[in-house]
C-alpha cells in the first residue's frame, strides 16, 4: 500500500476541510499518511501527486514545470481518493436538502 505524504501545518499546508477529508478517507482505506516537509525533487520523484482545495476537491498534479511527475496521468490512489471525496460530497450535499 503507498504512502500519502502531505506537508504538516507547521510548513504552511492550510488546514482545509478538503485536505482532513481526503486524509480521512486515505485513512478509512488503510493507506499510511505520513506528514512531513518535502521538496521538488521528493515531489518529482513522486509515483502520483494530487493537490486539495475548496473549489477542486482533489487535483492531480501530473506536471510541474517541464517535469512528467509518475507516468503523467492521474495514479490509482489519486483516482480512488477522487472517486470517495466526490461520493462524500455528494452524499453530504443531499443530506444538507
Amino acid at each position: 500500500m503507498p504512502t500519502l505524504v502531505t506537508p504538516p501545518l507547521s510548513c504552511g499546508a492550510l488546514p482545509g476541510i478538503t485536505r482532513e477529508a481526503v486524509l480521512d478517507i486515505a485513512r478509512a482505506r488503510g493507506v499510511a499518511i505520513a506528514e512531513r516537509a518535502f521538496g521538488l525533487e521528493a515531489l518529482e520523484r513522486a509515483d502520483e501527486a494530487f493537490l486539495t482545495s475548496s473549489l477542486r476537491g482533489i487535483a492531480p498534479l501530473v506536471r510541474v514545470g517541464a517535469r512528467t511527475l509518475g507516468r503523467g496521468v492521474p495514479g490509482t490512489l489519486t483516482r480512488e481518493l477522487t472517486a470517495a471525496y466526490t461520493a462524500l460530497v455528494e452524499r453530504e450535499c443531499r443530506s444538507a436538502i
